[in-house]
Parts: C-alpha cells; structure tokens; sequence
C-alpha cells in the first residue's frame, strides 16, 4: 500500500494518480511511499470551499423590492409632506401702511417693508399658475422699487385689493414734496 505524497491517503501499488486528490503518483519510491507525509495542523484546518450566504437566497426578492419601494417612494412622500407643511406656514400680510412677510415650520422669520403710496399693480402667471391658480403680484411704490409677493394663491383677489390703494396723480405729487 502506498500513501499520497500531496494528501497522504492511502492509494494502490498500481495507480498513477490519487483518487482523493487527483495528485499525479509515478515518481515517488516505494521507501519514501511506504511513510506517508506529515500534515501540518494548518493544512488540515483550512476549509475546502467557503459557500457565501446569497442575499435573495436567504431574504428572497421581497427586501430588495421594499429598500427600491421605501427609497423611491417613501423618501420622496417624505420630503413632499415636509415641502407642504413649510409652505403652509408662509404668509403675506399687506396693511395701507406696510407689507409683512412671516412663516416658518422648525424656525420662524419675519420681514416687514415700509409701503409708500402704490402705483402701480401687476400680475405674473405661467401656464401652471394658471392652472392651479397661483401666481406673482408685483406692486410698484413711490420712492422705492417696489415688492413683490411670489407664487401666492388668488393673485387676482390679492391684486384687486391692492389697487385701491394706487395713489391718485394730486396723491403722488403731495408724497414727492413731502
């Protein structure tokens, strides 16, 4: 009986190669197979193959499909409810005297312009805006550029409520001489 050289199983006088290694047997002596080689305690400790968990084989597809579900909706949903929220909390506030512009969902500003007489009021709407019904007034003052309040619901209404405040010609020349 002769003994592998590479695995040291056991093997036939006869054969050329090992069975349990597939080690090629012709060129060892019979004194040097009679004695098997020693195996060293790493050798014998090393796995064979090394199987990896596969991901959809241990979780199926329905993980996948819930992280592309949760990733391309749910986030999105998020940020939507988060847009709609901030947006609520926005608001224009025109007085004769003043325009105020507040809001604000985690922190809260507040912006306050002086109005000087109005002469003039302007509406800005794309085809969206008149869709939805929402778009830009823009109100030009005396003395200063002017203000403009964005993307605001019913900018007719808001516009209609403030040309009754556009000065008068007599108005406009008694403000510039004050």
């Amino acid at each position: 009986m002769r003994f592998c050289p590479k695995c040291g199983a056991p093997t036939d006088d006869g054969a050329a190669y090992c069975e349990k290694c597939g080690a090629k047997l012709g060129g060892a002596s019979d004194g040097e197979a009679a004695n098997p080689p020693a195996v060293t305690s790493s050798e014998s400790d090393a796995p064979i193959v090394v199987a990896k968990r596969s991901f959809v084989g241990h979780y199926g597809l329905l993980l996948p499909f819930l992280l592309v579900i949760t990733f391309w909706l749910v986030i999105p949903l998020i940020a939507l409810i988060c847009m709609f929220l901030s947006n609520r909390t926005y608001r224009h506030y025109v007085y004769r005297d003043r325009y105020v512009y507040e809001g604000g969902l985690l922190s809260k500003k507040r912006r306050t312009q002086t109005m000087t007489q109005v002469l003039a009021v302007d509406i800005e709407q794309s085809f969206k805006g008149k869709i939805f019904n929402f778009g830009d007034v823009r109100v030009n003052l005396v003395g200063r550029g002017g203000l403009r309040i964005e993307g605001c619901k019913h900018p007719e209404e808001v516009a209609s409520a403030l040309q009754g405040l556009i000065a008068k010609g007599k108005d406009i020349k008694q403000f510039v001489a004050e």
